[in-house]
């Protein structure tokens, strides 16, 4: 033992000789960095002769008993990093340095300090969301102006975008909406985080149909979408036999997908007037001619217009003939297939006053609550309750109609969010929170509890011709609550507009009559400001037949809603009645 700790004592002094002042370990690995550490400070420390000096090897490592050590390092003297080598930096095109030494010589640029505490301010952003109770999915932000709704009434929402299919030339614009209103996150991250929490899961569009329905076999609580309602809205072809499956009639209609035989079709019959409505993949607008009182003139137009149309890829589009009536939209909400509250909705789609122009998503309308019974709910969407796909569905079910001699015509279909009746639903007529009604709807029992004020709830949409990104959008304070944005976002310190659409926002308001909930919105629609605000201003009038008032009235005379109307003699004139 004696022998042994002598041994292992020689083996330290051994190490510890071999260790130089500079510290350190000397083994082949780090060898290198320590050895040009010492070389510098030798240098700077040593006094410098001028002749060449050899370095000295470094001493031998220590060797273990009974096996040779490594072979020495070779030897070799720190030296000093080269001296860079200049590149000349490239020359800007002249133009290209102008601009640049504008910029610089124009110096930062700081908004002016906000003095008006008369409009409303969102604050910058939102308080983060741990666990949303409500998850609105989107892909447009047509339901942008609903979770911001939810939120001030204290839901924790979660904005989830899917940008899959936005055209490129809107993608950037469309990136926007929201910011610094709601909180947004990506959809696929919204599945991985928050599936099973028991969040509700509100689709504001037909987009993502087969996700829904994904999220629906899983267990979640979804609203909003289904595979049904996104062909019912794509593809009228389909819409029309899946009308006339359950009886209700159609005026003449054909299905194209090729504009010389449509042509053809409305040369075979120039006394009828027809409209164009296209699939929702075809790139064109629906086009119906204003004129319709004459039948000749308004085909020849619609042959015209058709032979204006390039075609940059196989068309998707419907023929169908005008018919001249009372146009109305019925609506159910169905949970598991039974009715649980029914609508009407009566809308003008055109943007100028005297429904003039080119039609919009929705330029203005009323909405009012029917008994699930109400005639005018029969006769038109109840219909589809007799449909197997309709058995077990939870959702909206709609028909737009036009009602000729009393009798239905199908129209057309938006099982959805729609707007403007939903910002009217929730926004004018609720009288329970929206998160509270929407999870009644999805997993209550029985009927829904009392959600909504008697009387009328209209809207008014307000509209710019060419919207630019970050144009302000000025709503005072004690109005903000019946201002619905439609795509938005919060610009440092203003609400502002983004490009590509039209429709800004809407005013909603409650009344009575539908004439006092229309004159509403005409007032908070003044208060609202913007550039190149347009609005209509005659949508709580009567004397175009047309227009909501009259159409209501009409509908209450046919005793297809509940009511009386208050100018008989203009009913009869509208229906064409001869007492």
């Amino acid at each position: 033992m004696l022998l042994l700790l002598r041994a292992a004592r020689a083996v330290a002094h051994a190490i510890v000789g071999a260790i130089s002042v500079g510290g350190g370990s000397r083994s082949t690995r780090q060898w290198p960095y320590w050895r040009r550490w010492q070389a510098v400070r030798m240098l700077q420390d040593e006094p410098q002769d001028e002749a060449p000096r050899t370095p000295e090897p470094p001493p031998s490592p220590a060797r273990k008993i009974g096996k040779p050590g490594p072979p020495p390092a070779p030897p070799w003297e720190a030296q000093p990093w080269p001296e860079p080598i200049p590149i000349e930096e490239p020359k800007p095109e002249p133009a290209i340095a102008a601009a640049i030494d504008a910029v610089l010589d124009a110096g930062p640029k700081f908004r002016r300090p906000r003095k008006s505490k008369r409009y409303w301010r969102p604050g910058v952003g939102v308080m983060p969301v741990t666990k949303p109770r409500v998850i609105l999915v989107t892909r447009y932000w047509g339901g942008l102006g609903l979770a911001m709704l939810m939120q001030r009434q204290g839901s924790d929402v979660l904005c989830a975008f899917d940008y899959t299919s936005v055209p490129a030339k809107e993608l950037d614009q469309t990136k926007k909406i929201g910011t610094g209103l709601v909180q947004k996150i990506p959809f696929d991250t919204a599945i991985s985080r928050y599936s099973g929490t028991g969040a509700l899961w509100v689709f504001d569009g037909n987009d993502l149909p087969k996700v829904a329905e994904s999220l629906k076999r899983s267990g979640e609580l979804v609203i909003g979408t289904s595979k049904l309602s996104q062909q019912l809205e794509d593809d009228r072809d389909f819409a029309v036999g899946f009308a006339e499956s359950v009886g209700l009639k159609v005026p003449e209609s054909q299905y194209f997908s090729d504009y010389d035989k449509a042509i053809e079709y409305l040369e075979a019959r120039p006394d009828r007037a027809f409209a164009f409505k296209p699939d929702k993949q075809d790139p064109n607008a629906t086009y119906v001619p204003l004129e319709t009182d004459d039948l000749a003139k308004a085909n020849d137009e619609l042959r015209e217009y058709l032979h204006s149309l390039t075609v940059t890829k196989k068309p998707s589009f419907v023929i169908q003939e005008v018919v001249h009536g009372v146009e109305a939209n019925f609506e159910l909400w169905l949970r598991n297939g039974q009715p649980v509250a029914a609508f009407a909705d009566l809308e003008s789609k055109r943007k100028l006053v005297d429904d003039l122009g080119e039609n919009v998503g929705c330029a203005g309308n009323y909405v009012f609550g029917l008994p699930l019974d109400a005639r005018g709910v029969r006769t038109t969407v109840a219909r589809y309750l007799e449909r197997a796909e309709v058995g077990a569905y939870t959702g909206s079910v709609d028909v737009n109609v036009m009602l000729v001699d009393g009798e239905p015509l199908f129209l057309e279909n938006c099982w959805r969010f729609g707007y403007n009746a939903y910002p009217v639903i929730f926004q004018a007529l609720a009288t329970r929170p929206m998160e509270e009604i929407l999870r009644d709807w999805v997993a209550g029992t029985g009927k829904l509890p009392p959600s909504f004020k008697d009387g009328y709830g209209a809207s008014l949409s307000l509209v710019v011709d060419h919207p630019k990104d970050g144009t302000p959008i000025m709503i005072p304070e004690k109005i903000h609550e019946s201002v619905y944005l439609y795509r938005a976002y919060h610009d440092v310190d203003h609400v502002a507009m983004v490009e590509h659409w039209n429709e800004v926002a809407c005013v909603t308001a409650h009344g009575e009559t539908m004439e006092a909930a229309g004159k509403q919105c005409l007032e908070l629609a003044e208060q609202v400001a913007f550039p190149g605000k347009g609005y209509r201003t005659d949508l709580a009038d009567r004397d175009l037949e047309t227009l909501p008032i009259p159409r209501h009235e009409a509908l209450q005379s046919l005793g297809l809603v509940p009511g009386q109307p208050d100018d008989e003699e203009a009913i009869t004139a509208l229906l064409g009645v001869i007492e």
